[in-house]
């Protein structure tokens, strides 16, 4: 069973929020095609972010760039409760998009205590205007996004995101960070686990633990997951798609992207959607 990696495409606009549900833990990981705004209002979650483990605590956002892996892990005995959006690029001002994307590389903010009445006002703002759209609510649902944007990058000045404590997330963080670096060459699990120090046994098990997946999927999904994106946007051939995704025989890389994905490297050129 190989690592399902998800892209999602959509152009609109989406909110939602879920009070006091039980915790699900992703099977897959995701990118997708939008902004995705994430604020924890209660309780605690793990979210696994473009290499890294992050610990999520009341009063945290997430904002997730296009085409970032993620996923959620955790205890599925956990509560929480959380507000969604789906933010598509061009509801954002593009000078404010552009100085967010060229000035900051955080995606978590810790909403200081102080301030956190404030910005639930404007998500609330948000909902209304979501829930009882008329004539005027297309421009004030863009106007309140972008105010939300403008506050996140004030607090990039003087606050900082909250990685996981745990001394073995780091350890998988670090391992699929060099994963993610390396994945064209010829990668074993020996070489993964000698690069963070420990034994192949000992990393097998824990990989598994906190990430859900194993590891040879784990590597399968990020070398498929960058040949979605050579797919989608060059014209490269196939064969040399495989080689840049660690594959030297490119029938077998046809072969395994269609397990993942389940078409041909070719039909998927054709409908990226898919």
């Amino acid at each position: 069973m190989f690592l399902n990696i998800k892209h999602v495409t959509s152009n609109k606009f989406l909110f939602e929020r879920h009070t006091n549900v039980r915790f699900k833990s992703m099977s897959y990981l995701q990118t997708h095609n939008f902004y995705e705004f994430y604020y924890l209002a209660q309780g605690e979650r793990q979210y696994f972010l473009n290499n890294t483990i992050y610990q999520l605590k009341q009063g945290d956002v997430l904002l997730i760039p296009p085409n970032v892996l993620h996923r959620s892990i955790g205890s599925e005995t956990s509560y929480y409760s959380r507000v969604l959006m789906d933010i598509p690029k061009d509801v954002f001002e593009t000078e404010f998009r552009e100085k967010y994307e060229t000035e900051t590389t955080k995606y978590i903010y810790k909403i200081p205590k102080k301030r956190r009445a404030f910005f639930e006002s404007l998500i609330e703002k948000l909902e209304y205007e979501y829930s009882n759209n008329d004539g005027y609510s297309d421009y004030l649902i863009r106007k309140y996004v972008n105010e939300i944007l403008i506050f996140l990058m004030r607090m990039d000045k003087g606050y900082t995101f909250s990685y996981s404590s745990l001394t073995s997330n780091r350890v998988i963080s670090s391992a699929t960070l060099y994963m993610s670096e390396h994945y064209e060459k010829q990668l074993s699990l020996d070489d993964v686990a000698r690069e963070v120090g420990m034994s192949k046994s000992h990393f097998c098990r824990l990989f598994k633990e906190k990430t859900g997946f194993n590891f040879s999927d784990y590597l399968t999904g990020v070398r498929i997951n960058e040949a979605t994106k050579l797919l989608r946007d060059t014209d490269l051939s196939i064969t040399e798609i495989a080689s840049r995704c660690g594959y030297n025989d490119s029938a077998y890389f046809a072969m395994i992207f269609k397990k993942v994905k389940g078409v041909t490297p070719l039909k998927y050129r054709k409908s990226p959607e898919l």
